[in-house]
C-alpha cells in the first residue's frame, strides 16, 4: 500500500515515523529504525528507505533480535536437512515448490494416473459418470476434492504419479468418503453424473477434518 501509493502526499496520509511498535507479552515496545526515527516522517521520497529498515527489524531483528534467533535456529535445522551447498543450485521459487509442491493443475493428467480397484476401470459407466461430474466441478472446487482426496490442494513436487491415488467402489446409496492416508476414494456405484456431481459436492464441502473410517 505504501509503495504502490501514487500520490505525493505520503507524509500526510500515512502519518509514520522512522519506527517499529512490537507488541511483547500485551506490552507495546517501540524502537527507532534509525537514529532518530521518531522524528523523522515517512515522505514520498524516503519511503522505499522505511520500507527496506521496516522489513529488516520485522523479520530479522524484532524486539531485542529474538527473531534474528529463531531465524538462524531453523537456519541451522534447515541447513542439517538439506546441505547449504544444495540450496545454492535452487531459486527460492523451486525451493517453495520442493518443500510444499506446486499448484500448476493438469486435471487430464490427474485423471490419468488414477488407478481403479474391484470392479472399477476407465470404461466402467459409473467412471464415467465420476469424470463427466469431476470436469463439471469449478477449479476452486477441483481444488477442495484434491485436498478431500489427499489432504493437500498442492502437487507433489515429482508429479501427479507421486500420488498413487485409487477409485474402489462403494454401495450406490452413499457419500464419496476419502482415506487421505492412502489417496483412496471410496465411489457410490451409480452411473449418474448429475447425482455424482451433487454428492461430490456435499463431501468435499462438508468433510471432516480427521476421523476414523
Amino acid at each position: 500500500m505504501l509503495l504502490s501509493y501514487e500520490e505525493d502526499d505520503v507524509e500526510d496520509v500515512f502519518g509514520l515515523n522512522f519506527c517499529i511498535s512490537f507488541n511483547i507479552l500485551g506490552e507495546t515496545h517501540t524502537t527507532e529504525l534509525l537514529s532518530g526515527g521518531t522524528e523523522k516522517p515517512v515522505t514520498n521520497a524516503n519511503r522505499d528507505e522505511y520500507v527496506r529498515l521496516y522489513v529488516h527489524h520485522r523479520l530479522e531483528l524484532g524486539y531485542n533480535g529474538e527473531i534474528a534467533q529463531q531465524a538462524l535456529l531453523f537456519r541451522k535445522g534447515f541447513s542439517e536437512s538439506l546441505h547449504s551447498r544444495t540450496l545454492r543450485f535452487f531459486q527460492p521459487c523451486e525451493l517453495k515448490e520442493m518443500i510444499v509442491g506446486n499448484e500448476n493443475y493438469d486435471w487430464n493428467e490427474f485423471r490419468d494416473i488414477l488407478m481403479y480397484r474391484g470392479e472399477y476401470s476407465s470404461s466402467h459407466p459409473t467412471i464415467q459418470a465420476f469424470w463427466k461430474a469431476f470436469f463439471a466441478l469449478t477449479d476452486d472446487e477441483r481444488r477442495k476434492f484434491l485436498q478431500f482426496l489427499t489432504g493437500s490442494t498442492r502437487i507433489p513436487v515429482s508429479g501427479w504419479e507421486e500420488l498413487h491415488a485409487a477409485i474402489q467402489p462403494s454401495a450406490p446409496e452413499s457419500l464419496p468418503v476419502a482415506h487421505t492416508c492412502f489417496n483412496l476414494l471410496d465411489l457410490p456405484n451409480i452411473a449418474d453424473d448429475v447425482e455424482l456431481l451433487r454428492r461430490l459436492r456435499i463431501s468435499i464441502e462438508h468433510t471432516e477434518g480427521f476421523t476414523l473410517a
